[in-house]
């Protein structure tokens, strides 16, 4: 995945997701400003149903409670958390946690992709 950006910063988007105008540069911004190595956004839901509108909140309060804030805090957990609709990472922070390597085990046992 990585491999066909050339640029210092990677970012993942969930194709549900709207983006406004301005939140890539106010993403890219904010890491380089405050030098942040790896960010997570939570966007807006928008919902197009009645049950979106009960079961997406339902989702989010269970992210909420399922991950372990006082972990995700401390600096010397080497765990991270971080759900996906919106995530930007610093190449080189990437690229040093094995990121890659972790995904090329993990979504083989994710998707059991069909054999074409």
């Amino acid at each position: 995945m990585e491999q066909a950006s050339p640029g210092d910063f990677l970012l993942f988007i969930d194709a549900d997701v709207q983006i406004c105008r301005g939140a890539f540069e106010t993403l890219l911004n904010t890491m380089t400003q405050q030098h942040v190595d790896f960010l997570n956004c939570i966007p807006a839901l928008v919902c197009g149903s009645l049950v979106e509108w009960l079961v997406q909140p339902l989702i989010f309060m269970n992210l909420l409670v399922s991950l372990n804030s006082d972990a995700m805090r401390n600096p010397r957990n080497k765990t991270a958390y971080a759900a996906g609709p919106i995530m930007a990472f610093r190449r080189s922070v990437y690229e040093a946690i094995g990121a890659t390597e972790a995904w090329a085990i993990a979504l083989p046992k994710m998707w059991p992709w069909p054999a074409w």
